[in-house]
């Protein structure tokens, strides 16, 4: 065979046999090789390099295990055959030869060993022993050895198979191979390894040794941290336990990442667009090389670029992309960190510097006006970017929509054209691509949207038509954009739905119509609606209204009440056809002709005045009431009473003529006065009140227009003014009343007073500033008053005060020093005569008291009621407890309660009213010496919860057949826990009712394929109820109609035979009933001959029926004809029905009569003669 050198990988020499490698992994004995092997050079090949025991035999070529072929390994055991050395030399072979895998095996481990990679295998079943025994053991070295016969320690080396980078990357850390030395180590010695990384993560393997060596493949590191790894290996003799060992380090290292980004600089005036491409590294050192490459898109190369790392980044930048057309590439970068772990990334971008667009106007003309859509195409620019319409008119006024690119092309429809001008508008639309590449297109067209039209009534100056009016009515309006000659039409419709129709001709943009009739419309409101349209299609519409009235009535009455003087009068009356809150006014007029004018309002078809007080002369009074209706028609009544309304009185008393009652007059003294208008016999009341407010009262008659009190007694009577007031009533009820004053002056004397507010009782604010206070009567100006303040415990404070107009005052008194209980304050003081006076008062001081309050809840529902109650201290039994509760809005509510032994307690407080949330609950109350202390707690009121219930009906509000059986009940809660029950109840209209449950979860709740089938018929109500936690009861409704029922049938006429003969077959009736099918529902009938043909005709429900008349069926095959009819209801219920009939018109019929041949009956065969024929079909 002739092999080229370059196809040569090794020659070898094996128990002497020369054997060629070839690259392609082929073992060809030298011999057998034609070519000239002589300058290159031969491997010979010892017993530490082949190893036949491991799973695949293997030899070690230039550092390299390769795999033995079976013929290798078939020639190598015949040698040894012939020169077996003793049983106990020879090494065990646990291994077969696998022809189908050599080739594969080699190839694989010579390429990876040429890329500085290695994958080889090793291991052993059995454990070898140190052979001290055996005289040609290397270990004693035998009677052919140099050390004399003593015993070799092994000697162990340790390699970790890291490419000899001491770096074990990502590529070799799934299979490492750790290999070494086992000098003078018998076969099968066991063997120790243990891996260690700088976490102390440690792993331990046993090998064993082989031919003074030993190996474990394929070793996976990835459980090992990042770093250095510590290989140690070592074994134990087993004569004198000596420890022997080696070590190997290498640093694992397999992360290496790094990323791209691609940014554009910039975009020249020249459309060139400029990039810039960097990225991150990590684990990837300072220096390393990254290399940059652009691809076409099926992977062409088309440039690439170098940089480095620098800290911990990379970057090229400024990058002119001008060569470049625009489109897809594809860009990578690619580094190696110091331990060989590769890093890439890539990334398709996208060059793009062009962009297109066109827009155009489209106008259409529409029932509600012309429309008008802008559309457009693009280039370049993607689907989904937005398009920016701009819409601006003559008077520089603009609109902006925007709309989406689809397809390439853009459409905004029916746009909004309001605000702006009619005339000319011009419309710019712009548009971005992603590449941020900007295009625009403008265009015009005119805008015309002006069509508008109004009406008026004329109501005339009262805004109503009367029936002095109504036929003859003027109806006009205006016509803005609308041409000349254009009609107007106009309807009239009063309040019961009667209508007159009417038109009118626009005439220079306007319209009228004169000399109306509306009469014959009811009374009440009269409306008026004018159309029209332009000749654009701009319709125009206007409405007015106004009112129709014809009839007015009106009724007066009047009474009298009494008054505290004299008499009150009321005006009632009644209307008929005046409206509600039309006026009413009453004129009163008097002998004198002097008036009063009152005006009320209608209200309900009536109208009152009541309580007047008249101010009119006495004698008859003449009563005129006036109103009319909205349309103007009046209504007048009239009414004639007598008035009385005066009285007078005066009041005198018998002094002696000095305006004093003294001592000696006080017990005697005449009353006395006169009337006027008052009858004899009438009674005088006469009241006399002191300063003090007490008073006495004294009564006598009128008689001859006069009345006196003698002797009247005002002893009893405080000393001061004296108020005498008489009063008297005539018999028209008309009181009269007259006062007068006088002094009464009998001695002099003082008063005290110690402001204790209404309780008598100092508090600890009111102690602090006390005022005490009082008068002097009969008593001189700049006298003093001495006031002596004493304690319960005889603890005295003096004070002087001076009279100053009669009174006397101390304010601001500190008396806190004071004893707390009783206090006495006397005042004594005396006039220029000498005569004294004395005064005392006495009030308590009481300074301390205190106040708790707490909260009992109840459950209600809906409401908040609860429970106060707390203590109190030093506060007296029935003291006043206010509670004053406050939500976060400020409402308030108030209850008030009272202590009692030491404690208070207020039951059932209803906090309607109050907003849910925090409230501030404030208890206060004040002791008898008016001590207030508070207390301020916090509550949260919680009174709401809400439910919603929604029935999935699809989209018509009914549940036909299909929903019935499983429909879902859903809604929503308002604040309701998650947990809580929601019971669902659904009743038909006899009363039936089916339940369901369903639990609150985030707010919701279902009822899923609730099956309503043993509901009847009609309105379902669905009603759902929840409680929340606060016992606030939430309940929602729903109505919604059942309807799972549909019938239809089908005849078809063909007389009773079931046939449809060649008489019926162009005029054939089909006919049916539609039961629960409402009227106008498509009826669909399927009409399928024998071949298969079919037709379809439709028509629709009547009075639940149909009918098809007069078809035509003479296309159809002869035979079996199969009708099929559908229908399906409002509810979406399907119904259908089948039938079938025979079409048979085709027969023929053949007569023949029997002649003997010649055509002739003679007289023998007229009688009988003899007929016969074929009937077919």
């Amino acid at each position: 065979m002739d092999i080229a050198k370059q196809d040569i990988a090794a020659i070898v020499q094996i128990s002497g046999q020369t054997w060629v490698i070839t690259n392609s992994g082929q073992w060809i004995l030298a011999q057998e090789v034609t070519s000239s092997l002589a300058d290159i050079e031969v491997i010979t090949l010892t017993a530490e390099q082949i190893d036949l025991n491991a799973e695949q035999p293997q030899v070690l070529v230039n550092g390299q295990w390769l795999t033995l072929p079976s013929q290798v390994i078939t020639s190598i055991t015949t040698i040894n055959e012939n020169n077996q050395p003793p049983t106990e030399q020879q090494p065990t072979n646990q291994q077969s030869a696998n022809e189908g895998q050599q080739g594969n095996n080699f190839f694989y481990q010579f390429i990876q060993r040429s890329a500085d990679s290695i994958v080889p295998e090793s291991g052993f079943d059995t454990t070898g022993a140190i052979n001290t025994d055996d005289e040609n053991s290397p270990l004693t070295g035998g009677n052919d050895g140099d050390n004399g016969g003593e015993i070799l320690l092994p000697e162990l080396s340790i390699t970790i198979a890291d490419g000899g980078d001491e770096w074990v990357n990502q590529f070799e850390t799934p299979s490492t191979d750790l290999f070494g030395k086992a000098l003078y180590a018998n076969d099968g010695q066991s063997l120790t390894v243990t891996l260690t990384d700088i976490n102390g993560k440690t792993v331990t393997l046993t090998t064993t040794a082989q031919n003074q060596a030993w190996q474990i493949n394929d070793i996976d590191l990835s459980m090992f941290a990042e770093g250095q790894i510590i290989a140690d290996i070592q074994l134990t003799t087993p004569f004198n336990n000596a420890d022997i060992n080696a070590q190997d380090t290498s640093v694992k290292d397999t992360l290496a990442e790094i990323s791209l980004s691609v940014q554009k600089v910039e975009k020249t005036a020249d459309n060139i667009l400029v990039v810039s491409f960097s990225g991150d590294v990590t684990n990837i050192q300072d220096g390393q090389p990254v290399t940059v490459q652009l691809f076409f898109p099926d992977g062409t190369l088309i440039t690439s670029a170098e940089t480095t790392v620098i800290d911990g980044q990379w970057s090229l930048e400024n990058i002119s992309t001008a060569p470049l057309l625009d489109g897809n590439y594809l860009v990578t970068v690619t580094s190696n960190d110091l331990a060989g772990n590769p890093a890439t990334a890539e990334r398709f971008v996208f060059k793009d510097t062009l962009a297109e667009i066109t827009v155009n106007v489209l106008e259409n003309c529409s029932t509600e006006g012309e429309t008008y859509d802008v559309v457009g195409t693009v280039n370049d620019v993607e689907d989904g970017n937005i398009v920016t319409l701009v819409l601006t008119d003559s008077n520089g006024t603009s609109k902006t929509f925007q709309t989406t690119v689809q397809n390439g092309a853009y459409a905004l429809i029916d746009a909004d054209m309001s605000g702006l001008a009619d005339g000319s508008i011009t419309v710019t639309a712009t548009v971005s691509d992603f590449s941020d590449n900007q295009a625009s297109a403008n265009t015009d067209f005119i805008y015309d949207s002006l069509a508008l039209l109004t009406i008026n009534i004329n109501d005339t100056d009262d805004s109503v038509i009367n029936a002095a009016e109504d036929n003859n009515v003027s109806i006009s309006g205006t016509a803005v954009g609308i041409e000349n000659g254009q009609t107007v039409f106009i309807t009239l419709t009063d309040v019961n739905g009667n209508t007159l129709e009417l038109s009118a001709t626009v005439s220079n943009e306007a319209w009228l119509l004169n000399n109306v009739d509306i009469s014959s419309l009811d009374n009440g409101t009269i409306t008026a609606t004018a159309n029209s349209t332009d000749l654009n299609c701009n319709p125009a519409t206007a409405i007015d209204t106004a009112e129709h009235d014809k009839l007015a009535e009106i009724t007066v009455n009047t009474t009298t009440t009494l008054a505290s003087n004299g008499l009150l009068y009321n005006f009632n009356g009644t209307v008929i056809d005046i409206e509600d809150g039309n006026a009413v006014t009453l004129t009163i007029t008097d002998r004198n002709g002097q008036n009063q004018v009152l005006t009320a309002v209608i209200i309900n078809g009536s109208y009152s005045v009541q309580g007047v007080e008249l101010t009119l002369a006495d004698g008859p009074l003449s009563i005129t009431v006036n109103s009319q209706d909205d349309a103007g028609n009046p209504a007048t009544a009239k009414q004639q009473v007598d008035f009385d309304n005066s009285a007078s009185i005066t009041v005198n008393i018998d002094t002696g003529g000095d305006a004093i009652v003294n001592l000696a007059e006080s017990s005697n003294r005449t009353l006395f006065g006169d009337v006027t208008d008052v009858e004899d016999g009438q009674m005088v009341t006469v009241t006399v009140t002191d300063d003090n407010g007490i008073s006495l009262t004294f009564t006598t008659q009128v008689n001859n227009g006069s009345w006196q009190v003698d002797n009247a007694d005002l002893a009893t009577l405080a000393d001061g003014t004296l108020i005498i007031t008489s009063s008297v009533t005539d018999l028209s009820n008309n009181t009269a009343q007259a006062s007068t004053t006088t002094t009464k002056d009998t001695q002099a004397s003082v008063t005290i007073h110690i402001d204790s507010g209404s309780d008598e009782l100092l508090n600890k604010e009111e102690v602090l500033a006390t005022s005490i206070t009082g008068t002097a009567t009969a008593i001189e100006d700049g006298q003093f008053v001495l006031v002596t303040v004493t304690d319960s415990q005889n603890k005295q404070l003096s004070f002087r005060a001076e009279i100053i107009n009669g009174s006397w005052s101390l304010t601001d008194l500190d008396l806190s020093s004071l004893a707390e209980g009783p206090i006495n304050a006397v005042a004594t003081v005396s006039d220029l005569a000498g005569n004294s006076a004395t005064a005392t008062d006495i009030a308590f001081k009481d300074t301390q008291s205190n106040i708790t309050v707490e909260v009992a809840e109840q459950c209600h529902d809906g409401v908040e009621i609860i429970d106060l109650l707390g203590t109190v201290e030093n506060v007296e039994d029935g003291a006043p407890v206010v509670l004053i509760i406050t939500d976060s809005e400020g409402n308030t509510l108030r209850f008030d309660t009272t202590s009692n032994n030491g404690a208070w307690a207020y039951t059932g407080a209803d906090l309607t009213g109050l907003i849910d949330g925090d409230l501030n609950i404030r208890a206060y109350t004040t002791d008898l010496s008016g001590n207030i202390v508070s207390t301020d707690i916090s509550y949260v009121k919680d009174t709401i919860a809400q439910i919603t219930i929604d029935v999935d009906t699809g989209t018509d509000e009914v549940i036909n057949s299909t929903e019935t059986p499983a429909t879902s009940i859903s809604g929503t809660v308002t604040n309701v826990e998650d947990g809580q029950t929601v019971t669902v109840s659904v009743k038909d209209i006899n009363g039936k009712i089916v339940t369901f449950s369903a639990t609150v979860l985030a707010g919701e709740w279902l009822v899923a394929d609730a099956d309503l089938s043993i509901l009847a018929q009609g309105q379902l109500t669905f009603s759902a109820t929840v409680k929340d936690l606060s016992c606030n009861t939430a309940t929602a409704t729903a109505d919604h109609i059942k309807d799972t029922l549909a019938e239809v049938t089908i005849v078809v006429e063909s007389n009773g035979d079931n046939l449809i003969n060649s008489n019926e077959v162009n005029a054939v009736t089909l006919y049916g009933e539609a039961t629960h099918i409402e009227d106008g529902q498509l009826v669909t009938i399927t009409v399928t001959d024998s071949a298969g043909i079919s037709q379809q005709f439709t028509t629709t429900v009547m009075n639940q029926q149909w009918q098809l008349a007069d078809l035509d069926f003479t296309s159809f095959a002869e035979g079996k004809l199969d009708f099929t009819v559908t229908a399906n209801d409002l509810a979406g219920n399907s119904a259908s029905n089948t039938t079938d009939v025979f079409k048979d018109t085709l027969s023929t019929i053949s007569m023949q009569i029997q002649t003997n041949g010649d055509d002739i009956l003679n007289e023998l065969e007229v009688n009988p003669a003899i007929f016969g024929g074929v009937a077919n079909d």
